[in-house]
């Protein structure tokens, strides 16, 4: 394994190791990210297990999953893009942040708790 891997920050971070278990596929796809990729994955990950940020851990290694599979993100027109997701297919803003999904949101069974999305963390990792 490569040196500051996100693995490796989730293993030192402790809590969310369970989550390694369910993208096994994460440091493989961490291994084959540009560098710019790489630095703006690595920030997110450090902020949200910094932050206690559970569901952002999650939907980061989600987003990543994502552009592995690398068919779920087409530009739509300027700073917008249409995010295929599991549940889904949204539109996401880079300037000012934004997705239609009801995660970010805050809608649905997160009503009350809006937080980032996998489709808007897709796209901001896309652009780097």
């Amino acid at each position: 394994m490569s040196g500051n891997s996100l693995e490796e920050a989730i293993l030192k971070d402790g809590r969310h190791t369970s989550l390694l278990v369910r993208h096994p596929q994460t440091n493989q796809i961490w291994l084959d990210l540009t560098q710019a990729r790489r630095r703006v994955t690595m920030a997110l990950m450090l902020n949200y297990l910094a932050g206690k940020q559970a569901v952002q851990v999650e939907k980061l290694l989600l987003a990543l999953k994502y552009l592995s599979e690398g068919n779920h993100i087409s530009t739509f027109g300027g700073d917008k893009y249409r995010v295929r997701g599991d549940h889904g297919l949204y539109t996401v803003r880079l300037v000012p942040a934004g997705c239609d999904c009801p995660l970010f949101l805050g809608e649905g069974k997160f009503v009350g708790k809006p937080g980032v999305c996998s489709h808007y963390l897709l796209a901001l990792i896309c652009v780097a």
